[in-house]
């Protein structure tokens, strides 16, 4: 995939029905985040790629776990941070 239209992008952030937020990813890729890099459920997986035009192998879903890290007052806090990765 070497180009994205706005229409195609507008488009997609319909179908999933939450704010795209696209940056770039430092290894040469286009990455995509929902929300406050919220999850994809499959049926929005699969929206935003008949949207996009793309096949099931060019999206990648890529998830970062944060911590707070844990100390004698409680549990740790766990964010998990997922985005999507634009496969070239």
């Amino acid at each position: 995939m070497s180009r994205i239209s706005v229409s195609k992008l507008a488009k997609a952030e319909m179908e999933v029905g939450m704010p795209i937020e696209i940056y770039y990813d430092g290894a040469s890729n286009l990455a995509l985040r929902f929300g406050y890099w919220n999850r994809l459920s499959q049926a929005q997986l699969s929206s935003l790629q008949e949207a996009l035009g793309v096949m099931s192998n060019a999206i990648t879903e890529d998830l970062y776990e944060d911590d707070d890290g844990d100390d004698d007052y409680g549990k740790p806090i766990i964010r998990r941070l997922y985005s999507y990765t634009l496969n070239q």
